[in-house]
């Protein structure tokens, strides 16, 4: 991944809205830094990010934050995850 220099309050800010959108969707931060998988890079998350605070408008928010839940939720389930798990991608 190329890496961008980034300010110290760039930095704790991208964080805090990651920590943010990790307990909102009920996933641990790491899920969303985990960057062994092929489909998933971490350019694709920093970008996804990088919208996500651009989005200035809550109820906009709200409705992105539905729309990503509706596709993580469509993907088949594996056998034992529970409901809204994404496993093994």
């Amino acid at each position: 991944m190329k890496h961008l220099p980034v300010k110290d309050s760039q930095q704790t800010r991208i964080r805090k809205t990651l920590a943010r959108i990790a307990d909102a969707v009920g996933r641990p931060v790491a899920a969303f830094v985990d960057t062994s998988r092929d489909d998933v890079s971490a350019d694709d998350a920093a970008e996804l990010l990088r919208l996500w605070t651009a989005i200035e408008d809550p109820e906009a928010r709200r409705q992105a934050l539905a729309f990503v839940r509706s596709l993580a939720e469509a993907r088949p389930r594996e056998p034992g995850a529970a409901p809204g798990e994404i496993r093994g991608r």
